[in-house]
């Protein structure tokens, strides 16, 4: 595929599950689904627990039995310089909700 048509999406969101187990890592047992505002992390409880996943290249964060996913700067840095050195070219843009 031509790189001119690749679109590459980074979130200002997360994505949050209910754990149902005592596991918290990766893969652990969850239900649900919802979402999580990036200024509402910010905030937050989960910001004292962030764990990066060297091979997603993400970083997930767990609070009591909540498990929430979510890109930080690691993890966006680590996106944009993969970006860079593919020459895939990079715009942004924003919207307010």
């Amino acid at each position: 595929m031509p790189k001119e048509k690749i679109i590459i999406g980074l979130s200002a969101y997360g994505h949050l599950w209910r754990l149902t187990s005592g596991s918290n890592g990766l893969l652990a047992p969850a239900v649900g689904r919802g979402t999580l505002p990036y200024h509402d992390y910010c905030v937050g409880k989960f910001v004292t627990n962030e764990i990066f996943d060297e091979i997603s290249m993400v970083f997930y964060s767990t609070y009591e039995d909540q498990w929430l996913s979510l890109e930080n700067a690691e993890s966006l840095k680590a996106k944009v310089c993969g970006f860079s050195r593919s020459h895939v070219g990079i715009a942004g843009y924003r919207f307010n909700v």
